[in-house]
């Protein structure tokens, strides 16, 4: 039996943590900044700090996890953003429908929490799994200031949570500055 659990990311016990370090570090050794940021400070996330983490189980084993960063812009618009970081399926459940279950889960949490859109950053070969999933490109790169400097996600796709149609559109349409740090 599956069973999806929400925890704020101060809540996380040791032992939460080493469960999603386990399941997390293998899955993410592909990926320069996030191993860079797991050896220098022992976090399970590069730049932003998630404000929440949804954790997946099968029975009592950790078999999923995704972060949501909260982000809220003024300009162009007011947007609050829930940020996807982190999504992993472990290996032996993978391609059985679990990445979209978690996704649907988070999004069932960012409507309850009134969030606008969610929007997450991917690496071409994943592409088509969040368009599978509902999440359309954005069509101009996101910046964000990292270490005084400006940097791009050319890749960010979204999701509409309470925006409407034409909202969403201006949404996929911006010139949008998430501020400090990525997710």
């Amino acid at each position: 039996m599956n069973h999806y659990i929400f925890k704020n990311e101060d809540s996380i016990s040791p032992d939460g943590f080493s469960e999603l370090e386990e399941l997390l570090v293998p899955l993410f050794s592909f990926s320069y900044h996030f191993m860079e940021s797991y050896r220098k400070t022992g976090q399970l996330y590069y730049g932003s700090r998630p404000k929440w983490r949804l954790f997946l189980r099968d029975e009592d084993k950790l078999i999923g996890s995704l972060a949501i960063v909260e982000r809220k812009l003024t300009k162009p618009f007011p947007l609050k953003i829930g940020g996807i970081g982190a999504l992993g399926i472990k290996g032996s459940h993978q391609n059985q429908g679990f990445g979209g279950m978690i996704l649907t889960k988070a999004h069932e949490l960012m409507k309850r929490e009134g969030f606008d859109v969610s929007m997450l950053f991917c690496l071409e070969k994943l592409k088509g799994f969040y368009l599978k999933c509902g999440y359309r490109l954005v069509n101009n790169p996101v910046v964000f200031t990292e270490d005084g400097e400006i940097a791009t996600e050319p890749l960010a796709l979204a999701f509409p949570i309470n925006k409407d149609k034409i909202g969403f559109e201006e949404v996929l349409g911006a010139n949008l500055n998430i501020g400090e740090g990525s997710w």
